[in-house]
């Protein structure tokens, strides 16, 4: 993976790349790469939460620009947010916190409950941010958290899938449903729309706008969605995003 990291980065596609992402039981396996290694990591907290924070503590490589509450978890009111807050005071803000806020199981006011606690959280420390895991999520579930995330400028990440360009869950359904909840948190029937679309021909993109259906949207408010709401998705292959945004007829 780094290797393959490495020479997208090198090559043409290179700025369509952040943060390497490592879980924190492979932290160590970097001090031994022979590979090039990324600028800076995003590290996933995939073990006990007390033991993944030390690795990252230990860590001193490379940057760590960003860490991830434990998968699969739903952070709310509970030990595991109060964990993270307490060692992101210690840490320094200059590390950025992101927190899954709905699981399989979670309804929509516990997704409400969750934003609202970090943009508190915010107020006084403004690098957390929420996280949303998408593989397999239905459409409803994550328009209701980008919906609520717009409505108190709380900026989010996506959870890595295998997502197309254009359709299902893509990463042009993505940026479209975030610009209108960035517009109109409660246009909630148009995210889902935009989520589900799976017609190529609904997006237009040129350097000036993307354009769905009767929806335009400049790229300066393309930018700020970018800056302040979805700062971050994940990919399982660094060459994806950049093919996607190819297949999309975005990047020539």
């Amino acid at each position: 993976m780094l290797r393959g990291d490495a020479e997208v980065r090198g090559g043409p596609d290179g700025g369509t790349l952040g943060h390497f992402v490592v879980p924190s039981s492979r932290l160590a396996e970097l001090t031994t790469s022979t590979a090039e290694l990324p600028p800076t990591i995003s590290v996933m907290l995939d073990r006990h939460l007390a033991r993944a924070l030390e690795a990252v503590d230990d860590f001193g490589l490379v940057t760590i620009a960003s860490v991830d509450a434990p998968g699969g978890v739903n952070v709310e009111r509970g030990d595991i947010l109060e964990t993270m807050l307490g060692w992101s005071t210690g840490y320094g803000d200059d590390c950025d916190v992101y927190c899954e806020i709905f699981g399989p199981q979670t309804r929509p006011d516990q997704i409400d409950e969750a934003v609202l606690h970090l943009s508190k959280i915010r107020e006084t420390q403004k690098n957390f941010g929420a996280k949303i895991p998408i593989h397999n999520a239905p459409a409803s579930m994550i328009a209701h958290a980008l919906s609520e995330c717009a409505r108190l400028r709380v900026p989010l990440k996506l959870g890595a899938d295998e997502t197309r360009a254009v359709g299902a869950h893509g990463i042009l359904n993505i940026i479209t449903a975030a610009a209108i909840a960035y517009r109109d948190s409660d246009a909630r029937d148009a995210i889902i729309a935009a989520l589900e679309d799976e017609d190529p021909s609904a997006f237009t993109v040129d350097d000036d706008s993307l354009v769905w259906r009767e929806r335009r949207f400049g790229a300066a408010t393309i930018a700020s969605v970018r800056r302040e709401l979805f700062v971050a998705f994940a990919a399982f292959n660094p060459a994806q995003p950049a093919a996607q945004l190819r297949e999309a007829g975005v990047l020539a």
